[in-house]
């Protein structure tokens, strides 16, 4: 299904019954990223699998931006009048969860962040090599959200009211102090380290994601 929001257009899936909760992909990935999670959470919830701007079948632009992206959702939410939802964001879906949860506290009902950083100095020296190098070669809009941004605050992440369960993989490419930063500045935040788990493991292992986050999100 499409749907027309803060002047573009986004592809989305609808799977389930129940709880409205919504999956966020991360950088350069889309809504099929969570193909073997859906099924789990369908049985529980109403599940809203967004692929955001420029991803997967939504609408290309001319410019995006963390913000813009927690728009998006905002205005997703309160277009199809989902009461209290819960995200789930991994990489820069969650970071878009994270501004709403931020701006907007009353939107969501919990949130799940999976692989989250809140500065790009919060990425590992050798990512953001990567990274530039990456961009160096070949700019493109998504590279370019990782290398400046994002730039959350502690007052930011003080307003989240949402119970919110931080997920960081111990192999990510995101510092682990940042990760325990990020955590501690959420006054209702629970901080999960995964042994052995990198950046892609919340995709690439459906079934050990959602058992990490089934008691959370049903609580």
């Amino acid at each position: 299904m499409y749907i027309t929001v803060n002047h573009t257009t986004l592809y989305y899936t609808q799977h389930g019954s129940g709880r409205p909760l919504i999956l966020l992909h991360g950088n350069g990935a889309s809504h099929t990223s969570f193909a073997q999670l859906i099924p789990q959470l369908a049985q529980r919830f109403t599940v809203y699998a967004v692929d955001t701007r420029d991803h997967g079948q939504s609408s290309t632009t001319d410019y995006i931006s963390y913000q813009l992206m927690a728009t998006d959702l905002e205005q997703f939410i309160e277009t199809l009048h989902l009461n209290n939802p819960t995200v789930i964001g991994v990489g820069d879906g969650g970071i878009s969860a994270l501004l709403v949860a931020a701006h907007r506290p009353q939107l969501i009902h919990r949130l799940v962040l999976a692989g989250v950083h809140t500065q790009p100095r919060d990425l590992r020296l050798q990512k953001r090599l990567r990274l530039a190098a990456d961009y160096l070669s070949r700019p493109r809009k998504k590279l370019g959200l990782q290398m400046w941004g994002p730039h959350i605050t502690r007052r930011e992440l003080a307003a989240v009211e949402a119970p919110t369960l931080v997920l960081a993989g111990a192999q990510d490419d995101i510092h682990l102090r940042a990760v325990r930063r990020l955590a501690s500045g959420i006054p209702d935040a629970h901080l999960r380290l995964v042994p052995r788990a990198t950046h892609t493991s919340y995709i690439d292992d459906a079934d050990t994601f959602y058992r990490l986050i089934r008691a959370f999100i049903n609580a």
